[in-house]
Formats: structure tokens, C-alpha cells, sequence
């Protein structure tokens, strides 16, 4: 929003600015001289025009994909998604003996009867909450490949999620989604990693988690 009002301001100065240097000559130059003048102001107008024109249009692109990231980053942490996080990884540190998380795959969740249910009645299950926060990385990681996010706002925010939830979510020969395995399978191939700031959810690369990334 600063952003935006800074970029007004500017215009408004700007157009001001013309406005006196339009009005001013007028004073003590003579009818063909301020015509002459007149012209040659309104061509440079028009170019000043263009290039702030499109300057603005850079910079909305610029703050909808900070939007963009910004609502992601939202929808993780509140909501539906928030509460399947909160689910898996009580459960997951709980049958981690409370201190460590437990690392599992899909057949983990989906079988074994100590990791494939919650404590107590629950409408929900590990497996449900675990393909709901895989579904969503889809979503997020299908903006990054499409260029609609800023990049290394996405990294700062939600990457480190990714790369939590990489490492909880273990693969196996049974996958989770077809973008799990698809990203898996690429680090597995040797691709060459990418720099940090451009990483792409599930993909494993050497990026330091923080503590409190989940």
C-alpha cells in the first residue's frame, strides 16, 4: 500500500511540475516562441507519460504477486490448512515419544495402526490432514512454475514449510501425489540444484530450517 501511494505522489509532483513549466513561459514569451515551446513540452510530456506508464504496470505486477504469496501464506497458517498441521505434527511428535518428530510415509498413515488414527474420536485422520497440506505445496509450487508469485518473498515465507513438511512426509513406492513424486524423482536424477530464493516446494536442496517452520 506504501508502495502505491508513493508511486501517486511521484505522479502528482510530476504532473505539477509540467503544469508550472507549461504555464510559467507564458509570462515572457511571445505567441511563436511559446508555441514552439508548448510543443516541444507536450512531446516530452507524452514520453514521461509512456515511461511512467509503464512503470506502473511493472510495479502492480510486482505488488499482486507479493499479494499472491501473502494470501498463500495466510491460507497455510489459519483456516482449514492451520488446523490439519497442528493434527499431524501433535501426532507425529506424540508418537516421537513427545521430543522428535516421527518421519512416515503414506502407507504409514494409511496402515499402521499406531500412525493411521488420531488419539480420542476424531472426524479427521493423519492421512486426510497429510494429503490436505501435500495438496496445497501442489498449489503453491504450480504458482512458482507458472511466475505468479514473487520468488524470494515465497522462499522467506513458505518454502521453509515445504522443506519442513519434505522431511516429515518421507516417499516411498507408493506416492503421495503425482507432484510429490514427480519433484522426488527429479532430485533423485541429479538435478542441478537450484539457488535458494528459486527453490520449489518438495524438492530437497540445502536450505537450513528454522525451528519453528512447520
Amino acid at each position: 500500500m506504501n508502495r502505491r501511494l508513493d508511486r501517486r505522489t511521484y505522479v502528482y509532483l510530476l504532473l505539477a511540475v509540467i503544469l508550472i513549466m507549461l504555464i510559467a513561459p507564458a509570462t515572457f514569451l511571445n505567441s511563436n516562441h511559446y508555441s514552439a515551446y508548448a510543443s516541444g513540452l507536450q512531446a516530452t510530456g507524452v514520453l514521461i507519460a509512456l515511461v511512467l506508464a509503464m512503470i506502473t504496470l511493472d510495479a502492480d505486477r510486482h505488488d499482486k504477486k507479493v499479494d499472491r504469496v501473502l494470501a498463500l501464506h495466510q491460507e497455510l497458517v489459519t483456516g482449514e490448512i492451520e488446523g490439519c498441521r497442528i493434527r499431524l505434527i501433535d501426532h507425529l511428535r506424540k508418537r516421537g515419544g513427545g521430543h522428535r518428530i516421527v518421519a512416515v510415509t503414506r502407507a504409514d498413515l494409511v496402515k499402521d495402526p499406531r500412525l493411521s488414527s488420531y488419539d480420542g474420536t476424531s472426524e479427521y485422520t493423519p492421512f486426510h490432514d497429510a494429503n490436505t497440506i501435500l495438496r496445497f505445496f501442489e498449489r503453491a509450487n504450480a504458482a512458482v512454475k507458472a511466475r505468479t508469485v514473487n520468488e524470494p518473498l515465497f522462499h522467506e515465507l513458505i518454502i521453509r514449510h515445504a522443506l519442513w513438511w519434505n522431511m516429515a512426509l518421507r516417499s516411498s513406492s507408493t506416492p503421495w501425489t503425482s507432484g510429490w513424486t514427480r519433484t522426488r524423482n527429479d532430485a533423485r536424477a541429479g538435478a542441478q540444484p537450484v539457488p535458494a530464493h528459486r527453490a520449489v516446494p518438495l524438492v530437497l536442496c540445502t536450505v537450513k530450517l528454522g525451528a519453528g517452520a512447520q
